[in-house]
């Protein structure tokens, strides 16, 4: 449902008006917000909240995606690859590692299809304030992503 919530958010004017005046690399930096997160995930973790597999002492790597939006969005002038050719990478890099820890945060929760079954399992994130994490913060790396996307594929112009 966040999906789909979040195709219709691609749809509106904003999202739109986003997409035509943004440039490449600020769409890009804007996502380095996700070293927040990450921050986030290791404190719980050491507050025994969290399952290590979540954290980047894990199998979390969002802490690449966060730097290297970070590096682009600094550098952005100095980097010898287009715009299109960096988004497109960024957004493969970034959209799988994205999945990749969506995955490892399904596996973690007390279900029939928990694999990672060291403790805590992942519950905390049902819980405000931990709440935020998978329902704002996970949907704005995803909305971030999508409107790198559709600025590449409608408008082609960077």
């Amino acid at each position: 449902s966040i999906l789909i919530s979040l195709f219709l958010l691609m749809k509106t004017q904003h999202s739109k008006l986003l997409m035509s005046t943004t440039p490449v690399y600020t769409l890009i930096g804007i996502q380095s917000f996700r070293f927040l997160p990450e921050i986030f995930l290791d404190l719980s973790y050491r507050q025994g909240l969290a399952p290590v597999q979540m954290t980047y002492h894990g199998r979390n790597f969002e802490v690449i995606v966060a730097s290297l939006a970070a590096i682009i969005f600094l550098l952005n002038k100095r980097i010898p690859i287009s715009p299109t050719k960096l988004g497109i990478f960024f957004s493969v890099v970034g959209l799988g590692f994205l999945i990749n820890i969506i995955t490892i945060a399904i596996l973690s929760t007390p279900t029939p299809v928990r694999i990672f079954m060291n403790e805590p399992a992942n519950i905390f994130v049902t819980q405000a304030p931990y709440i935020w994490l998978p329902a704002v913060l996970v949907s704005i790396a995803f909305w971030g992503h999508f409107l790198l996307i559709g600025k590449l594929y409608y408008n082609k112009s960077t």
